[in-house]
């Protein structure tokens, strides 16, 4: 923006150059906001006999806006031992507004429409994957293009570890024997 002023010369006066001034300011668009994801992943741990070990993907808008384009998270896991893939046998997510890829596969592409991401909100999507020995599970993200557009803004990469032998054990104290009829501890 430019403003000027400008007076009209006195009677007499020699000196015209300061008889007029500008002033120029630029503006900055006014930001509506920015969109911010988060990514998250827990995966539980497996329990003995159990065919199939579940994580959680979770998509948290951290943000002042929501993404114009949709957001998309991309998951695969691999054996810890050998880096063999481990296959996604179900996809389970938390609303119609996600459309995910066909299970079961070695990998995952899930996307839900920007709009939904308003700030604050957290949506996520659970996997159950093939139990065959420890396992690292990890998602990546991002959202955009938008409309028009061909930017991509990653969101980062989540990962947990799951699989394996169970954490939970059974321990039994006292007596090692106990009579019918008598105190036993």
């Amino acid at each position: 923006v430019e403003n000027c002023a400008e007076v009209k010369a006195i009677p007499g006066e020699n000196d015209l150059t300061n008889n007029r001034a500008c002033a120029r300011q630029r503006i900055r668009h006014s930001d509506s906001g920015k969109p911010a994801m988060r990514l998250t992943k827990l995966c539980s741990g497996a329990l003995a006999g159990a065919t199939a070990v579940t994580c959680r993907i979770t998509v948290i808008s951290t943000g002042t806006s929501a993404p114009t384009g949709p957001v998309w998270v991309n998951d695969a896991a691999t054996l810890v031992a050998g880096g063999a893939p481990v296959q996604i046998q179900t996809v389970t997510p938390d609303g119609a507004e996600w459309t995910c890829g066909p299970v079961p596969a070695n990998a995952l592409s899930c996307q839900i429409p920007g709009a939904v991401m308003t700030p604050g909100t957290s949506r996520h999507f659970d996997v159950a994957l093939a139990a065959n020995g420890v396992f690292e599970n990890c998602a990546r993200g991002s959202y955009g293009p938008a409309p028009g557009d061909d930017i991509v803004h990653p969101i980062g990469r989540a990962c947990a570890k799951g699989g394996g032998a169970s954490s939970i054990r059974v321990e039994k104290t006292g007596d090692a024997e106990c009579r019918i009829g008598q105190p036993c501890s």
